[in-house]
């Protein structure tokens, strides 16, 4: 009795659950995860993981017998926790991929992930075929793959990206190997599917990778500015800035009043796991409205080590700039954007008033 009413309340409120659930997860992760350490990481996703294989191998093993009840209670629950897993495995890397300075770069990826999660919470019928659910599940390996590998070797390279896609792909063929076993007529009667969206997941992610569309995790840019001056102190930088105003929240290029002949310093703090050594570059850029295309004018490459929370800090600084639109993309040695401070130099006489920070 309680189970048909459960079911019928879950069948009546299916969205709006949906939507609840989605919100509370991404609450519950975002809360939890943003500090969590890569050991705490790894166990929340690989329990994640472990319930979504659980729940798939349960689904299908029921839907292949020849005269399969799906109106069975291990059925309808078995649903519910694959929602449940999928979902938050999405959540979860949506708070992964999110937490830098360069989501005007990456929003196609972290769509991507948002679309998913809150597809395996609101359509529930999509999410009956065997081929959706084995792409999903390639989904959360791949993305965690490109997270994890880089700090597991204390290396960050397109090698390691390419890895993780071989990784990702060894994994889901030895659990479709597993489910072959336990539910052959469900793999047989969806190979093709399976072949077809494992594929496509690989192909969109290798796009998304090429065009610099995936944040390169794990390295993220936690704090940065565009500074008057800067000097070190005591284990620590200070930095003039200029005071922040109401509009700064309106604008995409906060003003920079320069005086002639006067250096800009731009500071980032780009966190990394420890042992984690990579080399990061300041690219300076400027807009040329003539040619109405950003133009790079100055490169400065920086050596980072990984460890510190608050993110391994750097400077560079820039002579001769001109007033105009202008901005400094906090790269990887190969090109990848971790962040992005933008600004717009004016030369108008205004002392500005200037404030101090630490990093």
């Amino acid at each position: 009795m309680a189970f048909s009413y459960i079911k019928s309340f879950y069948s009546k409120y299916e969205g709006r659950i949906g939507a609840a659930t989605i919100l509370l997860g991404f609450i519950f992760d975002n809360l939890t995860l943003r500090g969590a350490t890569i050991t705490t990481q790894t166990t929340v996703f690989t329990i994640y993981l472990i319930l979504s294989c659980v729940a798939i191998l349960t689904l299908n093993i029921i839907e292949s017998r020849a005269a399969p009840n799906t109106d069975t209670k291990l059925h309808f629950w078995a649903f519910i926790l694959l929602q449940f897993s999928i979902g938050s495995l999405f959540s979860m890397f949506f708070v992964f991929y999110s937490r830098g300075f360069s989501i005007a770069a990456t929003w196609p990826f972290l769509l991507l992930l948002l679309a998913n999660m809150i597809g395996s919470e609101l359509y529930k019928k999509k999410y009956s075929r065997l081929s959706v659910q084995i792409s999903l599940l390639f989904v959360s390996i791949f993305s965690f793959c490109i997270y994890f590998l880089p700090v597991a070797v204390h290396r960050i390279s397109g090698w390691i990206f390419a890895a993780s896609g071989i990784l990702s792909f060894v994994l889901v063929y030895l659990f479709v190997k597993l489910l072959a076993r336990v539910a052959k007529k469900r793999v047989e009667e969806d190979k093709r599917g399976i072949i077809i969206g494992v594929g496509a997941v690989y192909a969109i992610i290798n796009i998304f990778y090429i065009f610099n569309v995936i944040p390169p995790v794990p390295l993220v840019l936690k704090d940065g500015g565009i500074y008057h001056s800067i000097v070190w102190q005591a284990d620590r930088y200070l930095a003039e800035g200029e005071e922040k105003s109401f509009s700064n929240f309106f604008t995409f290029y906060p003003l920079y009043h320069h005086t002639s002949g006067e250096p800009v310093y731009a500071v980032a703090a780009v966190y990394a796991p420890a042992a984690l050594e990579t080399t990061i570059v300041h690219d300076w850029q400027y807009f040329d409205k003539a040619k109405s295309k950003w133009q790079s004018v100055t490169i400065v490459p920086v050596a980072i080590v990984g460890g510190r929370e608050g993110g391994y800090r750097s400077y560079s600084v820039k002579q001769n700039v001109v007033p105009g639109l202008w901005r400094v993309d906090i790269k990887t040695s190969s090109g990848k954007i971790i962040g992005r401070i933008k600004f717009e130099i004016v030369e108008d006489g205004t002392a500005p008033n200037l404030v101090e920070d630490i990093y």
